[in-house]
């Protein structure tokens, strides 16, 4: 709960920067992002004090092996938990981690695709980079593109070039499918909590999920990722 405030707080604030700065497509960015966020409160509001305690209480969950396992109250809120209890009496028998992962929004992005299997061959990302850059200036999205990630520190992902549709004007998004661009939904995800081992997001990331971008924003102090519904 408190993570989604503290994101709700930064979508005011975007929007009020927005909002001087005449920037519609931020504005309408930061506005869907503040709806959907409230809804997601006022869901949890409605639950019990209890389940809210239980799932959203805390800053880490710590499942114990033995302790009581109510998968329910877990899934109702879109929370996944690596926990494998016994259907009979409820007790956890084993937990492998302990973060949480809560999806809080799904937005389209448009994204660059890789054209090869190996892509460390030779000096395929060096070129791909570089033609990412050319395509950005040639659609005018270039800025768009930089001023969304300098917000992020990338901790790990295998998508190489991809911005928010609501970020680029409607020029921008044709031109840049035409030269090969897709357009594609990206769940986004929040970790729940500031402190976190690194090395356990990547494993987990790595093998739950196909194509990915793991992010740290340094406003909030959370991990967050995004995940292409490629």
């Amino acid at each position: 709960m408190l993570d989604k405030v503290r994101f709700l707080k930064k979508y005011i604030l975007d929007l009020e920067v927005s909002a001087k700065e005449c920037d519609s497509k931020k504005f309408y960015f930061n506005l869907g992002a503040i709806r959907t966020t409230l809804e997601e409160v006022e869901r949890e509001f409605k639950s019990s004090m209890e389940t809210i305690g239980e799932v959203l209480g805390t800053d880490n969950i710590n499942i114990e092996i033995g302790d009581d396992y109510k998968a329910s109250n877990y899934e109702k809120f879109g929370i996944d938990l690596d926990v494998e209890y016994n259907p009979a009496t409820g007790k956890v028998l084993k937990a492998s981690r302990t973060f949480i992962v809560s999806k809080i929004n799904q937005i389209k992005f448009v994204y660059k695709p890789v054209d090869r299997e190996d892509i460390y061959e030779g000096n395929y990302l060096e070129f791909f980079s570089q033609q990412r850059t050319d395509q950005l200036m040639k659609a005018r999205t270039i800025n768009n593109h930089n001023e969304f990630w300098k917000q992020y520190q990338i901790v790990k992902g295998n998508i190489y070039g991809s911005v928010p549709q609501e970020l680029i004007s409607e020029d921008g998004y044709r031109n840049l499918l035409k030269m090969g661009w897709k357009i594609v939904n990206v769940n986004i995800y929040d970790f729940g909590i500031v402190n976190v081992d690194v090395d356990e997001l990547i494993n987990y990331c790595d093998e739950k999920y196909g194509h990915y971008i793991l992010v740290f924003e340094e406003e909030t102090g959370t991990h967050m990722l995004l995940e292409y519904i490629i």
